[in-house]
């Protein structure tokens, strides 16, 4: 599949939907002018409406499958790397990812390393527990943690 093919074809059938919008309101509005009745100008002024709502729905799906699994600008992977960071149960992040799952809300997966030198379970706990409090805020949606090993470099803000 070539690179422009998929735009191709969209672009060509918005060319009979503007043909659609154009004659289908033209028919019953002369129609009405011809016969001297309100009835078909009514009839296309619903038809008209539909056609809108079903081209705004269609929009707001292709800009939702644009925006989802897109990833995030460097300044908001900075601002998550630092709240992961300041946070008491953290002590170090080796990975950082981040995608959006719509047009507020952000997945995070991260590698951490939490303070202390704790026992697997605690570890768990710890973790589900940073898990949780990121979720608590307004752009996390959801949040993945796994432990970091003691050989990948950490990372650092502002790099």
């Amino acid at each position: 599949m070539e690179a422009g093919s998929r735009g191709g074809a969209g672009l060509a059938g918005l060319g009979r939907w503007k043909l659609v919008g154009v004659a289908g309101p033209a028919g019953p509005g002369w129609r009405g002018l011809v016969t001297g009745s309100t009835v078909p100008d009514a009839v296309g002024s619903i038809f008209v409406g539909i056609l809108l709502g079903v081209i705004a729905v269609i929009l707001i799906d292709r800009d939702r499958r644009f925006l989802v699994g897109q990833s995030v600008s460097g300044r908001t992977e900075q601002l998550a790397l630092e709240m992961l960071l300041t946070h008491e149960d953290v002590e170090r992040v080796t990975y950082l990812h981040l995608e959006f799952v719509g047009p507020d809300g952000l997945y995070l997966v991260a590698a951490v390393d939490i303070a202390g030198n704790r026992r697997e379970k605690e570890v768990a706990l710890a973790q589900r527990l940073v898990e949780r409090e990121l979720e608590s805020r307004d752009l996390i949606e959801e949040t993945v943690l796994t432990p970091a090993t003691s050989d990948e470099p950490s990372l650092r803000p502002g790099r």
